[in-house]
């Protein structure tokens, strides 16, 4: 039994230096350089690293050279059972406003190993709520929106385009 708990205490151990000691900055840069690769540029951001958290302010964004969006926060949570990125305040160009309506407040991701297929994802905006889920294993991305007032009045071209479902409007897009 003792010898059972001091394995135990030594794993636990090992995982909170492994998070302490993680280089979070240096996985950033090396997720920049793979969506680089992919025509996606993140610039102007200041990058903040403690123990257990990576935070990016004032990021822009731009796909194939296109300003695209500016994100005021990103909060990289990275544990070893689950792992949470927090995006705030995203304000969509101009451009992309027929694909989805800006601003948007909050945008939660997250991810554990408990349901290695699936990455849940959770937004809110004035338009309404987005449930959804990524389905790694199948390669579809699943939408649920509950929309606003505001949402069904400036932007149903956008609705139209989706299926209602309880209340709900669905898109699926496989990938």
């Amino acid at each position: 039994m003792k010898n059972l708990l001091k394995i135990i205490v030594y794993f636990i151990s090992f995982i909170i230096f492994l998070f302490i000691l993680l280089p979070k900055e240096n996985l950033y840069y090396k997720l920049e350089q793979e969506l680089a690769k992919e025509g996606v540029i993140i610039s102007d951001e200041t990058i903040n690293s403690s123990i257990f958290t990576l935070d990016i302010n004032k990021a822009k964004i731009y796909v194939k050279g296109i300003d695209s969006a500016n994100i005021d926060k990103v909060s990289l949570k990275p544990f070893f059972f689950f792992n949470k990125i927090k995006i705030e305040n995203i304000t969509l160009a101009q451009s992309l406003s027929n694909m989805a309506p800006s601003p948007i407040k909050e945008v939660n991701i997250t991810y554990s190993i408990f349901d290695i297929f699936n990455i849940k994802i959770d937004a809110n905006s004035i338009y309404g709520k987005i449930d959804g889920q990524v389905d790694l294993k199948n390669q579809k991305i699943f939408i649920s929106l509950n929309p606003t007032n505001k949402m069904k009045n400036e932007h149903l071209n956008l609705l139209n385009q989706m299926k209602l479902k309880n209340g709900r409007y669905i898109h699926e897009y496989k990938y």
